[in-house]
């Protein structure tokens, strides 16, 4: 399928699948047409993109996601360190949150 069929398909933008392509997470294939090259997905990196699409909405980063995809064995530790980010962040946008919940609005 071409990459606005992948794009409805996932819930992406071409933009998107095209850096996902750009950072290796995905490899179309190419096919010519007329002199041109059109990139071609398949079902398999369609649900590749859709994996991708859950974990970017996630907060997964694109390092994150390729050590996922290429190393599942490394999962385990990947979820570690994300969920040690989580954290982190939490600690760090409680008190901010706590403020912005004091503050009179009116």
């Amino acid at each position: 399928m071409k990459i606005k069929q992948a794009a409805a398909k996932c819930g992406l933008t071409e933009k998107a699948i095209r850096l996902y392509e750009e950072k290796g997470l995905i490899t179309p294939t190419y096919t010519d047409k007329n002199g041109r090259q059109f990139r071609d997905y398949d079902e398999e990196t369609v649900a590749r993109l859709q994996t991708i699409a859950a974990l970017r909405k996630s907060f997964f980063s694109i390092e994150q996601i390729a050590e996922i995809l290429d190393h599942p064995e490394n999962i385990p530790t990947v979820f570690a360190s994300y969920r040690a980010e989580l954290h982190q962040k939490y600690t760090d946008l409680k008190p901010l949150l706590e403020r912005a919940e004091e503050l009179d609005t009116n």
